[in-house]
């Protein structure tokens, strides 16, 4: 993953809801396939962290 966008990421999951700190420094790429675009409750976020955190746990 690009510099810019694991800074993204990384600022997401520090909770950032401010949108112009989100998006400094960002370069947008429209990569091929298909996008959807979706809004997640909370907890659903929440499950996704975790998940992830123990894939990378799982990879070590």
């Amino acid at each position: 993953m690009g510099g810019k966008a694991h800074r993204f990421l990384q600022t997401m999951s520090r909770g950032e809801t401010n949108l112009q700190t989100l998006l400094i420094g960002m370069q947008p790429e429209l990569n091929e396939g298909e996008y959807v675009f979706v809004s997640l409750k909370e907890d659903v976020v929440s499950a996704c962290k975790k998940t992830r955190s123990l894939i990378r746990k799982l990879q070590e």
